[in-house]
């Protein structure tokens, strides 16, 4: 019997709608892959958008801009 298990991009996209309905912005999730690199996840309806460290804008209808040196430690 397999057991039903949810997705990490599911969570992150509850996060992003969630986020959106009570503060008006989409969350913006903050991640270390096993590399050592970081991205910037952006929950939205349709999937998860990863979002490079180097500081490429995150799609215009999100809020926010991700650049430079603006990430989590």
């Amino acid at each position: 019997m397999m057991e039903d298990c949810v997705s990490v991009e599911a969570i992150f996209n509850v996060l992003g709608t969630l986020s959106m309905r009570l503060t008006g912005q989409t969350f913006l999730i903050c991640m270390k892959d096993e590399e050592g690199n970081i991205s910037h996840v952006y929950p939205n309806d349709s999937g998860v958008t990863w979002i490079n460290h180097q500081g490429e804008a995150v799609p215009p209808d999100a809020g926010h801009q991700v650049s430079g040196d603006m990430h989590c430690p």
